[in-house]
């Protein structure tokens, strides 16, 4: 190991791969108890993935020699299989190669750190509430500089963003709107809003606190709000940063929903046809919540194991089902949704006049990625975006420090992070 760490830290390098590794506990605890860690075959892999190595700056010499050492590593901690030519397998190799550049002071991986508080705690200790003009709540950090609104996914808890509400480590003074829908920690929508009527009410926020260059950070279907809130703000937004955004329903742009989302549309169709159907529908949604029985998947169906990479941190599962798991709240989904959609989003996304960054996952299986591309290139809009592989929808909690190192970039240095080995520049 001396020969490939002569300027680093192995032991930084070892805890990268760790930090790599556990996303998949984090997602289902059993999970590695039944299937192995598949291994990829280095020269098959430097095949496959030298044009991302050469973009982070990785030789081929150097990459082969930290697989080796990773892959041996990885073998003397958990049951292993080759596994050449698979997503698995280089999406490890890949985990290898970030540990070297986290090793070398790059990006770490893995969840984002835990702070023993609650997100309801951290607001009451380290935040501000204030009271907008117009009349709309809303929390402001009590340190950092760089003003940065928080766009959450509409009827989603904000627990899911207790990583970077926590993180102490940046400089932003983040402002967390508490949005007219529904509760800011229990989540769920307890009331048919608009996104128009929220847009404005945080437009409001940012005129109230005389705010300019402010940074706008939306996830899911926040995404549209977000591109709204950008166009009223207008000269005091800096920038928009869209993380897994949920941009279906556009005119114009062929559908092409998630196995998930096209289950979930269906259900939402004839709840708005018949609100009385809700509650027969939240039923079987709430079913949704139990783990994956890993037991009725054979250990060498290697394309049926992969779906472990879909799956969110398994502390945000009943979380993200939240706006479902009531009657009256799948109704108001129901009628959000389907006003969501007549958001007129390609115009507003042409009209942008601020630097725009884009955050997919590679098994994102709540909304479409290529319908967010095609969105994006109908729209005539230039993004710097990028994948990270082996990501779901969740990259804000799971990957905690991919988004964070991105945003250091994007909004501190004012320019797109570099790629990695897993975080890659899309072409």
């Amino acid at each position: 190991m001396d020969a490939v760490f002569s300027r680093t830290d192995a032991a930084a390098f070892l805890a990268g791969v760790e930090d790599g590794l556990s996303e998949i506990p984090s997602r289902d605890a059993d999970y590695l108890k039944r299937f192995p860690v598949l291994l990829p075959e280095p020269d098959g892999f430097l095949l496959r993935n030298g044009k991302a190595l050469s973009r982070c700056g990785v030789d081929p010499g150097t990459a082969a020699a930290v697989l080796a050492e990773g892959i041996a590593h990885v073998r003397g901690r958990c049951d292993t299989a080759a596994g050449e030519g698979s997503f698995f397998a280089d999406w490890v190799g890949a985990v290898l190669v970030d540990a070297y550049l986290a090793a070398q002071g790059g990006p770490g991986s893995g969840p984002a750190p835990r702070a023993p508080e609650t997100v309801a705690d951290l607001l009451e200790t380290r935040y501000e509430r204030r009271t907008a003009p117009g009349g709309g709540a809303y929390y402001v950090r009590r340190t950092g500089t760089i003003p940065v609104i928080l766009v959450n996914a509409t009827g989603l808890p904000i627990g899911t963003w207790h990583g970077l509400l926590a993180d102490e480590d940046h400089d932003y003074a983040l402002i967390v709107p508490v949005r007219p829908h529904g509760d800011l920690f229990a989540g769920g929508i307890q009331h048919d809003v608009t996104l128009q009527r929220e847009a404005g009410e945080i437009a409001a926020i940012v005129e109230g606190e005389g705010l300019d260059g402010v940074h706008v950070l939306g996830w899911c279907n926040g995404a549209r709000l977000s591109v709204e809130l950008v166009g009223l703000l207008a000269g005091r937004a800096a920038s928009l940063t869209l993380v897994t955004p949920m941009l279906k329903g556009i005119a114009g742009i062929p559908a092409a929903p998630t196995p998930y989302a096209r289950d979930l549309q269906m259900i939402l169709d004839l709840v708005r046809k018949d609100p009385r159907m809700a509650a027969v529908f939240t039923r079987k949604l709430a079913e949704t919540a139990s783990p994956m029985d890993w037991s009725r998947v054979p250990r060498d169906d290697v394309k049926k194991a992969e779906e472990i990479f879909r799956l969110p941190n398994r502390r945000n599962i009943e979380a993200l089902l939240r706006p479902l798991l009531t009657a009256d709240s799948l109704a108001n989904v129901a009628r959000r949704v389907a006003s969501d959609e007549t958001h007129p989003t390609l115009e507003r996304l042409s009209a942008l006049a601020v630097p725009l960054m884009l955050v997919l996952g590679s098994h994102d299986n709540i909304v479409s990625n290529r319908n967010t591309l095609d969105t994006l290139g109908r729209a005539g809009r230039p993004h710097a975006g990028f994948m990270l592989l082996g990501a779901g929808h969740d990259i804000h909690d799971l990957q905690y420090r991919y988004l964070r190192r991105a945003l250091s970039h994007f909004i501190d240095r004012r320019r797109p992070p570099p790629p990695t080995a897993r975080f890659r520049a899309l072409d």
